[in-house]
């Protein structure tokens, strides 16, 4: 608390990517709301792809490498979604949301329930078949390890309870 904060600016999509969104945590904070922070880091990540093609796309795949990068699990699903939404044509698609995902089973659930959460609409063909590279990497027991899990989406059934997604889910959408 008390500490000065910097933003390094928009003028260079990149720089404000990597240095000043690339720490975002998506938690509420005493500065902002959750959902600014993701709006802000949306803005900052299609910037960056708008300024160079693939650099938003190669910054997701580090983010969420846990060897060669960051290893951060929740940018590295929302990044690939967002841009996915925005850029479903693009040549990235399919190869980036394959790297994206192929760290854990789970990651392919928390891409579509960030379709979900965040109104992204329907997954384009190039992210489903990214998808399908990324569930093939893993064995029997990696894809078991995450099968009876529930992730919550922000939407509610008809009964009103939270409604949910499963590892099942995303598979059939692959």
């Amino acid at each position: 608390k008390g500490g000065a904060a910097f933003d390094l600016g928009q003028e260079d999509a990149l720089k404000h990517l990597v240095f000043t969104k690339g720490s975002a945590l998506f938690s509420p904070s005493y500065y902002q709301t959750q959902e600014k922070e993701i709006f802000e880091y949306s803005r900052a990540l299609l910037k960056a792809e708008e300024a160079e093609a693939g650099f938003a796309w190669k910054f997701a795949a580090f983010m969420r490498d846990p060897v060669k990068g960051k290893g951060n699990r929740i940018q590295g699903t929302v990044a690939p979604a967002i841009l996915a939404a925005a850029h479903p044509d693009s040549p990235f698609v399919e190869e980036y949301v394959s790297k994206c995902l192929s760290h854990r089973a789970d990651d392919l659930v928390k891409f579509v329930s960030h379709f979900t959460n965040l109104s992204l609409g329907a997954i384009s063909e190039p992210a489903r078949k990214g998808m399908a590279r990324a569930i093939n990497q893993f064995d029997e027991y990696q894809i078991l390890k995450y099968a009876g899990r529930q992730y919550p989406l922000s939407k509610r059934r008809k009964n009103g309870r939270r409604a949910s997604l499963r590892l099942v889910d995303a598979l059939g959408i692959a």
